[in-house]
């Protein structure tokens, strides 16, 4: 069989491979999830950071997203240990604006601590009540098997609901 794949200088990388056996050192970044939420939080206590719901499961590769009740976490899987981006998206509505400020955050937590936030702090003629307040935050971190990680929402100074529009919790293996 002629070899229409090779130069001299090396392979066509322009070309298509299929191959049959085991290709070793390629990274699939996995396991990956997304999930969302089906439900709003709602009356949620200002001043409190709550565990936010992400209750379903856009794509979950490894099986590791759990989206049961005060779960709501991504556990790394046996073998899995590395390094993970890591985010999350949030919609909060206020109840009020009877503060001088707000000041709206989204936390992503690793085994029950704060390991990354987002943060806006507005005036509150900028915080608009029943609409689209949206917030992220993203990190990179080491996770070691078992290690697990959730979402949580905060609202200072009002009490207010987490909304599921463009409300999301994603992160895959990068190492």
């Amino acid at each position: 069989m002629a070899l229409t794949k090779i130069e001299s200088e090396g392979l066509l990388l322009s070309d298509n491979f299929a191959f049959t056996g085991t290709v070793s050192g390629a990274s699939s970044l996995t396991p990956a999830w997304r999930a969302t939420m089906s439900t709003a939080q709602t009356n949620l206590t200002s001043n409190t950071a709550y565990l936010v719901h992400f209750d379903t499961e856009v794509f979950d590769t490894d099986g590791a997203y759990t989206n049961t009740s005060s779960n709501f976490k991504f556990t790394v899987p046996s073998g899995k240990a590395g390094k993970y981006f890591i985010g999350a998206n949030l919609n909060l509505d206020d109840y009020g604006h009877d503060a001088s400020y707000q000041m709206k955050i989204c936390w992503i937590y690793v085994n029950g601590s704060a390991v990354s936030r987002g943060h806006d702090q507005l005036g509150t003629a900028n915080f608009q009540a029943n609409a689209n307040n949206f917030i992220g935050a993203y990190t990179v971190q080491d996770l070691s098997v078992g290690d697990y990680v959730q979402v949580y929402g905060q609202l200072y100074n009002n009490n207010f609901d987490l909304q599921t529009t463009h409300a999301e919790f994603y992160g895959f293996k990068i190492i």
